[in-house]
This record gives structure tokens, C-alpha cells and sequence, in this order.
């Protein structure tokens, strides 16, 4: 195992002694997108790079119920592969009864929102008469981060300082990142399409890299693209380590390595 994460990763070695946890994964097929991978294909694209988990949701079925139920059974048949994380529509019966039903029921361990999936993607509909203010807080009481893709505004974070937020694609936006660096709760993740060299080290900058998570947007993405552009940023091993994998454990409450 000799070389840096970048020289192994190049060589084709699995990085087995990395924990990489991917923060960000769909079940299920995206309109109009071929994707070659869904489900137990994944694991094997897991295995050839060394990715331990992956966090799934399945917000992009058009019932979110059927998309949790879809999501729990992923996680009961590979347990220490799959991350589960449930879904919400708040134009899909009662919101904070669905999400504890997946707690309850499914040990569900995180939340994905998604405005453009949910219908609110204009910024008229974006935050309709819904109990997002309810969701907020009872994952904060359930310790449940909230990776969101639109939706959470600057004031929900501010003034929901015990709610982790995760945003979506997040380096994307680096000035989001300096405007609320002030904020323990303010996470990024790493899935942004048109990444840019500068991305992950400027929101490294802002918020520390206790604060960004590695994510794929897989199967929408490839696993082993999207580690490069943790390896090719510059930052430090240890810093990458803790964005690949030790930051997602920590906040999920999973094993970390010794």
C-alpha cells in the first residue's frame, strides 16, 4: 500500500483502508437518464474502488412510500453495505407520520428532500403550507442529518442550530458556504456535476473539512470520478480521509476505523 490515496486510486488498488462512505445515492431510475447501475449492481462498482457504504434514498419514485419501502428492503439484505435514508413529499399525505413510520419501522438513518423531484421548484411553490418547520425538528430530537437539494433556506439553519443540514451538491456554491461558515450545522457534499478544480478547496475554506461529505449522486455518477475529485484538491490525507468517510460516520453514528 504504497503512494498517496491519488497513486493507489490510478493504480486500480481498492482503497480498503480508506473507509469511504458515499453520502449520496439514489434506488431506482431517473427519467429520461440511462443508468447503468441499480441496486446489487452498485455493490460491485462499490468493490472495485473500495467504497464500504453507501446512504440511498429513493426520492425519485413517484410515490414516496413505495420509494422507502424500496429503500428499507435494499438495506435489510445488504446491512452493512446500505445506508438507508427516507424520502419525503409534502404533497403525499402527512409528512412527519411518513418519516416516523421510517423510523420506527425501517431504522432509517438519515433524510433526503429534493425540490424539483417534490413539485417545488418554482420559488412561488417552494415552501408551501407544509410542516417543514415539524420535520426540522424532529430530526434534530431523532439525530437524523438532512441531506437537502433545494428547500432549506439560510433561516432554517440558523435558526435550527441542533438540525445537521446536508446540501446537496454543495461545493457547487461556495458562497453559500463562507455566507454561513458561522454554522456547526451547515454541511456540504462533494456531487456537483460541473466540478471545478478551485470547488472543494475554497468550501474546504470556509467550513473546515469536518464539514464536507463525499458524495456521488450514483448511480446518476461513477464512484471512482467522483473520488478523484477529492484527490486531485490537494488538501491533506487526513483531510480527505475525514471527507471520504470519517465525517459520514460520525454524523450516522457508524464505526469508525481504530
Amino acid at each position: 500500500m504504497n503512494g498517496t490515496l491519488r497513486d493507489r486510486a490510478l493504480r486500480g488498488e481498492p482503497l480498503t483502508d480508506v473507509l469511504i462512505v458515499d453520502w449520496h445515492v439514489h434506488l431506482g431510475r431517473w427519467a429520461l437518464s440511462y443508468l447503468p447501475l441499480d441496486g446489487e449492481a452498485m455493490l460491485a462498482a462499490m468493490d472495485r474502488v473500495g467504497v464500504a457504504r453507501i446512504c440511498v434514498n429513493g426520492i425519485t419514485f413517484s410515490e414516496v412510500r413505495e420509494g422507502n419501502n424500496r429503500v428499507a428492503e435494499f438495506a435489510r439484505r445488504f446491512p452493512d453495505r446500505v445506508v438507508p435514508f427516507a424520502a419525503l413529499n409534502p404533497y403525499q399525505g402527512d409528512m412527519l407520520d411518513e418519516l416516523k413510520r421510517c423510523v420506527g419501522e425501517m431504522g432509517v438513518r438519515g433524510l433526503k428532500i429534493h425540490s424539483m423531484v417534490q413539485g417545488q421548484h418554482s420559488p412561488d411553490l417552494r415552501r408551501p403550507a407544509h410542516d417543514w418547520e415539524g420535520v426540522w425538528r424532529f430530526c434534530a430530537e431523532a439525530k437524523l442529518p438532512i441531506l437537502a437539494h433545494g428547500i432549506v433556506t439560510d433561516d432554517d439553519v440558523r435558526r435550527h442550530p441542533d438540525t445537521v443540514f446536508v446540501i446537496a451538491h454543495g461545493i457547487g456554491a461556495p458562497e453559500r458556504a463562507w455566507r454561513l461558515r458561522e454554522c456547526a450545522n451547515f454541511h456540504v457534499d462533494t456531487a456537483w456535476t460541473q466540478n471545478r478544480t478551485w470547488s472543494l478547496g475554497e468550501v474546504v475554506a470556509a467550513l473546515g473539512p469536518e464539514r464536507v461529505l463525499w458524495g456521488t449522486d450514483a448511480p446518476l455518477d461513477d464512484f471512482a470520478q467522483r473520488l478523484g475529485i477529492v484527490f486531485d484538491s490537494g488538501l491533506p490525507e487526513p483531510d480527505q480521509r475525514k471527507i471520504l468517510g470519517l465525517n459520514a460516520a460520525r454524523l450516522l453514528g457508524l464505526p469508525q476505523p481504530a
